[in-house]
C-alpha cells in the first residue's frame, strides 16, 4: 500500500499542509507548519505523517504540491529529495491539472487556486457550474463552467484584514473569530461586536458575490468552501453548499490520475 502512497503539500503563504493520499484518492490526515519555518518544521511532519500511516518516506510512490510562495519551493524540493529520493512536482507546471482550457490560463494563476477549482470539479461532476470560495490568507473566488476554469477575484482574508484592524488600534483585542450564539444581534461588548461583523460581514461577502457571479454565469451553480475559516463562514450563509476543507489536497491528489482533460 506505502507504494501507492504520495506526499501531497500545499505551500501557502501562511502554512504549508502536509498530507498523503493515494491517487485519486481522498487525502488522510494533514498536518500543518508554518511557512516560513519551512524545511525545518516540515521534515518531522512528514516523518510523523508516515509513521502514522506505517510507512516510510523512502516507500513513498512520488511527491507533488502547489505553492504560491516561490522561495519556499527549493527548500521544499531539497526536503522531498532528501526524505523519500524523489522529486517533488509541482502543479501546474510539472503536473497539469485536468481542465479542458489548461493551455489558455495564465502562469501567473495561484497553483492553489487551481487545485482547489480542480478538486471542486472532480468531487461536483454533475454540477456544471461552481463557484469556489477560499478563506484563507486572502479570500479567493473562483469559477468553474464545464471543464473550464474561468478565473475568479480575491479579496481580503477574513484573519488578515482582523489582524490588520487589531494591530493598528489602540483598544480593539485580537479576535477570536467564534461566535457563542449564531443568531445576529446587536452588542455593546467589544469582542461580541468584532466577531459578528466579521463572521456576518464576510457571509454577506459571500452571499453577494455568489450572486453576482451566478448571473455573469448565466446558471445556477454549486458553491464550495474551503479554508480554516470556511465552517465558521458557512454556518451564516446559506449560499454556500458544500465545505470541503481539504479541497486542494483533494484537487492534488485528482491530478495524479488526470491524463488531459478531466471532462
Amino acid at each position: 500500500m506505502s507504494d501507492t502512497l504520495f506526499l501531497i503539500l500545499d505551500i501557502g503563504n501562511t502554512n504549508i499542509k502536509a498530507a498523503l493520499a493515494a491517487p485519486g484518492g481522498p487525502p488522510g490526515p494533514s498536518r500543518a507548519v508554518p511557512t516560513r519555518d519551512g524545511a525545518t518544521a516540515l521534515g518531522p511532519a512528514v516523518e510523523a505523517l508516515c509513521a502514522a500511516a506505517g510507512t516510510r518516506p523512502q516507500a513513498l510512490a512520488g511527491a507533488v504540491a502547489s505553492s504560491v510562495v516561490p522561495p519556499a519551493d527549493a527548500g521544499a524540493a531539497a526536503l522531498v529529495h532528501e526524505l523519500t529520493g524523489r522529486a517533488l512536482r509541482f502543479t501546474p507546471r510539472d503536473l497539469p491539472l485536468g481542465f479542458a482550457n489548461m493551455a489558455a490560463i495564465p502562469p501567473n494563476v495561484g497553483a492553489d487556486r487551481l487545485a482547489g477549482a480542480f478538486g471542486a470539479r472532480v468531487a461536483l461532476p454533475d454540477a456544471r457550474a461552481l463557484v469556489v470560495l477560499d478563506f484563507g490568507t486572502a479570500t479567493t473566488v473562483d469559477c468553474v463552467l464545464g471543464g473550464d476554469y474561468l478565473g475568479g477575484l480575491t479579496c481580503p482574508g477574513l484573519r488578515t484584514a482582523a489582524d490588520a484592524l487589531t494591530a493598528g488600534t489602540a483598544l480593539l483585542p485580537p479576535l477570536s473569530l467564534t461566535l457563542d450564539d449564531p443568531g445576529l444581534r446587536l452588542s455593546f461588548d467589544t469582542m461580541d461586536s468584532l466577531n459578528q461583523g466579521f463572521l456576518f460581514g464576510f457571509a454577506a461577502l459571500a452571499e453577494g458575490l455568489v450572486a453576482r457571479l451566478t448571473a455573469l454565469l448565466g446558471e445556477p451553480a454549486e458553491v464550495v468552501a474551503t479554508g480554516g475559516l470556511a465552517p465558521a463562514v458557512a454556518a451564516l450563509c446559506p449560499a454556500i453548499g458544500h465545505v470541503r476543507p481539504a479541497l486542494v489536497m483533494e484537487g492534488l491528489s485528482a491530478a495524479l490520475v488526470a491524463q488531459g482533460p478531466y471532462f
